[in-house]
């Protein structure tokens, strides 16, 4: 037994639990929490459980934050990692390592800027790393102190470690272990969701009479008669700290082993206040500054005290005597949190700001410096406020945007009232995109609303109104008052060329979920041209590829994409630009619109490796949507499910609720593609409800003509024009999705007769997809105008348009869409009485649906064969007769057929009395084993 373990008192079944816990490997990852009040002994448990899972064999990656710690940006995360950075660093994506040695202080490099991502990313490599070794556990004492980017940090891996051998152990604080907190603290709920598996809690709840008697014999030289251990029972509530503080009270008393107790009624604070009255001040103000400080270290206190580190070791050997701290190894570490408060409290106001003061001036870093700086005065002070707005840049500039964020507001609160006006609105332009990004929009508009008022006209102002039009546009109702502040931008930039196109850039994308894209390409053009004139070369990147973009629409491109996007591609190798804003997943999604797929494929799995490395989970989510379309249409439907899971994964992991529409409308797609018919129904009517819930308007269409396709392949053509509103069929040649359902608009009309809106139709799909370029659309309208021409009557002008559709689709590798438009000649030659040319179309229609797995689109051809006359089939069946028996034979039920064969029921059952006649069988298992 360890050291540990063989202290913990009262604890048998808990320590069995956490053995249980630790020996269930194949269960990880998993985590495991032990939850109790203050002094229960829960961080006495959680160290037991560190020893054992050393011993157990772990990596055992530990950080025991403090109160103070709570606000300083990635501390815990650093105590966590120290031990093995030094072999896991090199082993990662340069960015992610970058990003972490700025984070954690490692190097101080003014030109790397990581963004919290990649910090992210970089934690779950280390992690992942590690555990490819052994298993990992990573171990957090007082959980509920960890800094909000540590948190964020940890459970950003936690939840992507679906299969590593990792486990969580935590130790919450909590105010009762039976009764739930009712706020639980920052970063608990995300780690306890983080895996699949709940987490396994562990209740530390009082101690019994026996367990408490048998730890103050072993804490204490006292001896307690029933009565009194009893009454201490009592006083304390079972918990361990407050027992042996009651005890000690009585040991220390001049009456201490009377075998009559000491009143019992003074307070717990009463007594810590005791324990630390009989210290010198020299003691106390070094408890103070070792309780104030996030790292308490030998050093660093010594520095506050203007002493050595062994005057200051003298100093603190009473308290570490009395067992109120431990110093080992320059570690400074209070014997439980209670005492660091009754050492803070201890001292009156004014000596604490006085000791604050000399924390400041020595601090190491800006944070701790900023931050004591504040503590040291009352009120508004113009240094403690310009110390808060540096330190918060610095935040920022460490990827801990939660920090910079409250950093900022502590640094305008702390501005005096008299101080200047427009440098205070300057310091709201800096703070508010980060104040926004933390969640707080109302009060980041209400600060830039007041910085605009005080800033002179000019490019300053600009950036002002850019900044509230981004704000004013999540309203329900500011898309105008956007626009005016956009507008009221770009006026006020002047002769200001970086700010211009800045402006110009936020009005373009405007213009396009307006659908007026003619509109935006002038309004970009400018936008790069003031972009080049700055000499900014992110800015010249998204102006490059907006214009690029919008050129390719607008068909203004040509044939070839990539010669337009030659100048991105060049400046984005150049500056960082988000991956799904970047020059080559941008060409990508033009590639994919011209069918050019194999293209596509190649940059967008580059985008998907640069997001990954980098921790974009924009990104790397909007990539994998993109690749889930790309491969529907290549017909790799099973990459196609991989990839949209992914995303949908990605999507709901990192709470990116307005992606989760769109995604959950891809998964519905692959579904109903393969014949799912419930499941995908069920999957698109989640995605409609979540895009119509974030106002998602586009997505939500889009997957209700997904429905429509569905029921398209059912064969319900008047279901597919209700879920094809008169949006999705006026508006879908325009529209901006990739997959473009409109010759499903065109077959729907067809099939209901109505030839003059498909007409009209199939004209401006092929007029416009001639026009942009797109050899997609163009032979999607060629199979639409062969279902007209048939409608109409003219089968040769209806065989030529689906051959030359056919041609464009095998040429550029489309199977369904090739199979689809074969099954339209096939049935076109039928209808020419063209019986054996419509025979061989339709076999390799089915075969191409069988390819895919397209089961409903595999029966429709089936059954369009089945109307081919002039032959019966082997045992004497017609047709017909041959594939009621086939599907019957495959355990189909007779609705299951009739849906299959567009028949009734009736019809079926008829046809399969015929059939058990003319082969001499009375069953369905006869009929299977005939077939």
């Amino acid at each position: 037994m360890n050291a540990t373990a063989a202290a913990v008192v009262g604890r048998e079944a808990e320590l069995d639990a956490i053995d249980a816990f630790l020996a269930e490997r194949s269960a990880l990852p998993a985590a495991l929490a032990i939850d109790g009040p203050a002094g229960a002994g829960k961080s006495t448990l959680w160290q037991a459980a560190v020893d054992r899972a050393t011993e157990a064999g772990f990596i055992v990656l530990a950080c025991r934050p403090a109160g103070a710690e709570a606000q300083l940006s990635y501390a815990a995360l650093a105590d966590l990692l120290e031990d093995h950075l030094e072999a896991v660093l090199p082993s990662l994506p340069a960015p992610q390592r970058r990003a972490l040695e700025v984070a954690l202080l490692l190097e101080n490099d003014d030109a790397a800027k990581p963004d919290q991502r990649a910090i992210s990313a970089g934690t779950l490599s280390a992690i992942r790393a590690l555990a490819r070794e052994r298993p990992v556990a990573i171990a957090i004492d007082d959980a509920q102190w960890l800094d909000p980017p540590s948190a964020d940090a940890i459970t950003f891996a936690l939840r992507r470690l679906r299969d590593a051998p990792v486990a969580a152990l935590t130790a919450w604080r909590v105010t009762s272990p039976s009764v739930p907190a009712a706020s639980p603290p920052p970063g608990r709920a995300g780690l306890e969701r983080a895996f699949e598996r709940a987490p396994i809690r562990i209740d530390v709840g009082p101690l019994s009479l026996g367990a408490l008697n048998r730890l103050l014999r072993t804490r204490t030289s006292l001896e307690f008669n029933r009565r009194t251990l009893q009454r201490i029972h009592e006083t304390s509530g079972g918990n361990p700290f407050y027992a042996l503080e009651l005890a000690r009270a009585m040991e220390s008393a001049p009456d201490g082993a009377s075998t009559e107790p000491l009143a019992l009624g003074s307070s717990l604070t009463d007594l810590l206040a005791e324990r630390l009255h009989g210290l010198t001040d020299a003691t106390r103000d070094a408890l103070f500054v070792a309780a104030a400080l996030s790292q308490s270290r030998l050093d660093r206190i010594a520095a506050a005290l203007g002493g050595t580190e062994e005057a200051t070791a003298s100093r603190l050997a009473p308290a570490a005597k009395a067992g109120i701290l431990r110093v080992a190894e320059g570690a400074v570490e209070f014997a439980h949190p209670l005492f660091a408060a009754a050492a803070y409290a201890a001292l009156s106001p004014e000596d604490r700001r006085r000791w604050h003061a000399h924390i400041a001036d020595t601090a190491l870093d800006s944070e701790t410096r900023a931050r004591h700086a504040a503590l040291a005065t009352s009120g508004p002070d113009a240094n403690a406020a310009a110390l808060l707005h540096a330190a918060a840049a610095d935040a920022l500039a460490r990827g801990a945007p939660g920090v910079a964020a409250e950093l900022f507001l502590a640094a305008l609160e702390r501005r005096p009232a008299a101080a200047d006006r427009v440098e205070r609105a300057l310091w709201i332009l800096e703070a508010g995109p980060v104040i926004q990004s933390n969640g707080a929009l109302d009060q980041a508009r209400s600060l830039v609303e007041s910085a605009i008022e005080d800033l002179p006209h000019g490019p300053d102002r600009s950036e002002g109104l850019r900044l509230l039009g981004e704000l004013l546009e999540s309203e329900p109702d500011g898309f105008q008052r956007s626009l005016d502040a956009v507008e009221q931008a770009i006026e006020e930039a002047g002769s200001d060329a970086r700010r211009r196109a800045a402006a110009l850039l936020d009005r373009e994308m405007m213009e396009r979920p307006q659908g007026r894209l003619d509109l935006a390409l002038p309004i970009a053009r400018r936008a790069l041209a003031a972009a080049e004139e700055s000499g900014d070369l992110f800015l010249q990147a998204h102006g490059q590829v907006r214009v690029a973009d919008l050129e390719t629409l607008l068909g203004l491109a040509g044939d070839d994409p990539i010669p337009r996007f030659a100048r991105a591609e060049e400046l984005d190798r150049q500056v960082h630009v988000d991956a799904e804003n970047s020059a080559p997943v941008m060409l990508s999604v033009c590639l994919i619109r011209m069918g050019r797929l194999d293209e596509a494929r190649t940059r967008l799995l580059d985008g998907k490796r640069r997001a990954s490395a980098e921790g974009d989970e924009r990104g790397h989510q909007q990539i994998c949507l993109f690749l889930a379309e790309l491969e529907w249409l290549a017909g790799n439907w099973d990459a196609a499910a991989t990839y949209a899971a992914e995303g949908l994964e990605i999507a709901e992991q990192a709470g990116l609720r307005l992606r989760e529409g769109s995604t959950t409308g891809l998964v519905a797609l692959v579904q109903a593609s393969r014949g799912d018919a419930d499941l995908a129904r069920a999957t698109a009517e989640r995605g409609i409800a979540i895009s119509d819930e974030v106002g998602d308007v586009g997505y939500g269409r889009y997957t209700r003509q997904i429905l429509a396709f569905l029921d398209l392949s059912l064969g319900d053509a008047a279901a597919a024009a209700r879920s094809l509103d008169s949006y999705a069929i006026g508006h879908a040649i325009e529209g901006p999705k990739r997959i473009a359902f409109i010759g499903d608009a065109i077959e729907a009309l067809v099939q209901l007769g109505d030839i003059e809106r498909a007409a009209t139709l199939t004209d401006e799909l092929a007029a416009r997809g001639a026009h942009i370029h797109r050899p997609p659309m163009t032979a999607a309208a060629d199979r639409c105008r062969a279902l007209v021409l048939a409608a109409r009557g003219d089968t040769a002008g209806a065989i030529a348009a689906a051959e030359a559709a056919i041609a464009v689709h095998d040429r550029l590798r489309l199977p369904f869409e090739a199979a689809r438009s074969r099954l339209v000649l096939g049935e076109v030659q039928r209808r020419a009485k063209q019986r054996k040319a419509a025979r061989e179309t339709l076999d390799q229609a089915i075969a191409g649906f069988e390819a895919l797995g397209a089961r409903l689109w595999v029966d429709r051809a089936r059954a369009e064969q089945a109307r081919i006359g002039g032959r019966t089939t082997i045992e004497g069946l017609s047709e017909t007769e041959l594939r009621v028996a086939q599907l019957v034979a495959e355990g189909r039920s007779n609705k299951e057929v009739a849906a299959a064969l567009f028949v009734s029921v009736r019809a079926v059952e008829a046809n399969l009395s015929r059939i058990y006649a003319k082969l001499g069988i009375e069953s369905r298992t006869e009929l299977a084993r005939r077939f």
